[in-house]
């Protein structure tokens, strides 16, 4: 199966597929295409993977130029995806797909903050069998998310207003772990701020 984890940077995508893989007790095997030369390299990777019932994460699929559609050839990708460099093909890359590269089991996340540019041939049903748009935090997420990391559920936060990711406030906690009261008082602090700050035009 395929699966497309699409959304702003630090708002967990590969996160999510890590939490997949632990949920199904399966070996995970993360790839950054970004670091892949060529075809070969590719496919060198994946027939190296010791178990067939995996979980297989590729990061950031649009720095690779290949899977772009012809419109988005001059797209210029953002710092946080670096520039494309990675030398996979489109065809390459559809192979380890679904053709004799494939592993049998084999359950592929592909991840990436510009859905938008995709060549449509890479997310087309049958090698995406579910795209999951994964946005900015809401008040939900972020109490949960706390909660979760706190083991408390006595706290209110400022209602979100301003695009917060679930990174942004794991950096929070884990500069105040093991002081809840500190951690709390400085994400409220962040929410407000951030709600506060005057959008750049």
């Amino acid at each position: 199966r395929g699966y497309l984890f699409y959304g702003p940077p630090g708002t967990g995508k590969t996160s999510l597929g890590l939490a997949v893989a632990s949920e199904y007790n399966l070996p995970t095997y993360i790839l950054p295409l970004s670091v892949v030369a060529d075809d070969a390299s590719l496919v060198k990777a994946v027939s190296s993977m010791e178990h067939e019932e995996a979980v297989l994460i590729l990061e950031d699929i649009d720095i690779t130029k290949a899977t772009r559609g012809r419109e988005h050839e001059e797209f210029s990708v953002s710092a946080a995806s670096g520039s494309i460099k990675t030398g996979v093909t489109l065809a390459g890359l559809l192979n380890i797909l679904d053709g004799v590269s494939t592993p049998s089991g084999l359950i592929t996340i592909m991840t990436t903050n510009h859905r938008s540019v995709l060549d449509p041939a890479l997310i087309r049903p049958g090698r995406v069998d579910k795209a999951l748009e994964i946005g900015y935090l809401d008040d939900d997420q972020l109490r949960r998310m706390v909660m979760w990391y706190l083991n408390t559920e006595v706290f209110t936060f400022p209602h979100i207003t301003a695009d917060i990711t679930p990174a942004q406030i794991i950096g929070i906690i884990k500069t105040n772990f093991g002081n809840s009261d500190q951690c709390i008082e400085d994400i409220t602090k962040f929410i407000t701020d951030a709600n506060n700050e005057e959008p750049i035009l």
